[in-house]
């Protein structure tokens, strides 16, 4: 098969069987690489969220993550892990804080989650990797979906 006919079956392959599949192996790649470390991906965001906020409450924290989280329970149920880990406080306002622990832990996980990106971009050019997120972003606005990063 020549790469012609490679790329004209590539063309004729749904975007959201590839798109599917490329979530499938990411988030199995990114939470088995947390859980070596005990934790889970969403305990992740929840501490590098509040951490960059410099603090939020229960609902901000909820609404900024929604979108992501499988469901609704999922960020209430990692607020409680990491407050039982003491790792979170809540104060008098409701509002989150990261611990001394917390601070500690957030870099330790964040310096294994910073080293997933390059594993999971390794033989991707900078240039290949924007083409791709900037046509995901207009399929996605293609199909009347809302193009929406949680930044931190």
């Amino acid at each position: 098969m020549t790469d012609i006919e490679t790329d004209a079956r590539l063309l004729a392959q749904p975007i959201g069987f590839w798109a599917s599949q490329t979530q499938l192996a990411v988030l199995a790649y990114v939470r088995g690489e947390l859980a070596e470390l005990g934790v889970t991906q969403p305990l992740w965001w929840v501490l590098s969220h509040t951490e960059a906020a410099g603090g939020m409450d229960r609902d901000a924290l909820a609404a900024k993550l929604r979108g992501i989280v499988e469901s609704d329970a999922t960020i209430p149920e990692a607020v409680e892990d990491a407050r039982g880990r003491g790792w979170l406080v809540q104060d008098d306002t409701g509002r989150l804080t990261l611990t001394g622990a917390g601070r500690a832990a957030h870099a330790r996980i964040g310096e294994v989650a910073g080293g997933l990106r390059g594993v999971l971009h390794e033989g991707v050019s900078d240039e290949d990797y924007l083409v791709v997120v900037k046509s995901l972003r207009r399929i996605i606005a293609n199909a009347g979906g809302h193009v929406r990063y949680p930044a931190r």
